[in-house]
C-alpha cells in the first residue's frame, strides 16, 4: 500500500523524467550522443525521438525472446523499448548477472518486469520473475521460454532515424548500446 508521500514522489519522479527527456530533445536534438548533467549525476543521451506504441499479446507456448526478435526483424524495427509486460511463463532461460551461468526454470512464474531495447540488429532484455512463494529471480532473458497464460507486451517504437545497435565496450567488456 502506497501512502500519499509515495504517490507524490512517484508523480514528481515521472514528471522529472519526462521533463529531462523533453529538454534533452529540444536542446540536443536527435543526432549524436551528448553528455548531460542533472541533479544526481552525469550521463549520456544516446538519442531522443518521438515514439508510437505497439501492444503485442503472446499466447501459451510462445517464446517472448524469439517473438520479439522476429517482430523486430519482420517489421524492420530499427529501435524499440519494452515499456511494460504482464503475464506468466511456464519455463524460462535467464542468464544471471556478471556470469555465463543460466537458470533453466521449469515451473510457472509471474512476469514481474520485462525491460529492454530491441531492433532488427539485436536485443538486450532483462526479466524479473516471481514463483508461487513470491521468490524473485532476474537477469538477462534468453531464448527458450514458454508463455504460460499470456504475455501482454507494450513496445515504444522509436522514430526520427533512431537506430539501436550494439558495439563492444572496452569499459564494460560487453556489447553495449551506442
Amino acid at each position: 500500500k502506497m501512502d500519499t508521500k509515495g504517490i507524490v514522489t512517484s508523480i514528481v519522479t515521472s514528471a522529472c523524467t519526462i521533463a529531462v527527456g523533453y529538454v534533452a530533445y529540444r536542446v540536443f536534438g536527435t543526432r549524436s550522443p551528448q553528455p548531460i548533467k542533472w541533479n544526481g549525476g552525469d550521463g549520456t543521451i544516446i538519442n531522443c525521438s518521438t515514439t508510437h506504441h505497439v501492444i503485442i499479446r503472446l499466447t501459451p507456448g510462445q517464446d517472448p525472446y524469439a517473438c520479439l526478435h522476429n517482430f523486430a526483424v519482420e517489421n524492420n524495427i530499427e529501435a524499440a523499448t519494452i515499456v511494460s509486460c504482464v503475464g506468466s511463463l511456464r519455463s524460462a532461460t535467464v542468464r544471471l548477472a556478471n556470469t555465463t551461468k543460466t537458470l533453466n526454470l521449469k515451473t510457472e512464474h509471474e512476469i514481474i518486469s520485462l525491460v529492454g531495447c530491441l531492433s532488427k540488429h539485436g536485443q538486450h532484455i532483462h526479466i524479473c520473475l516471481s514463483d508461487s512463494e513470491g521468490t524473485c529471480v532476474g537477469g538477462h532473458l534468453f531464448e527458450g521460454n514458454q508463455v504460460y497464460t499470456t504475455a501482454e507486451i507494450t513496445l515504444a517504437i522509436h522514430e526520427d532515424g533512431v537506430v539501436f545497435e550494439r558495439r563492444d565496450c572496452q569499459q564494460s567488456g560487453w556489447p553495449e548500446l551506442y
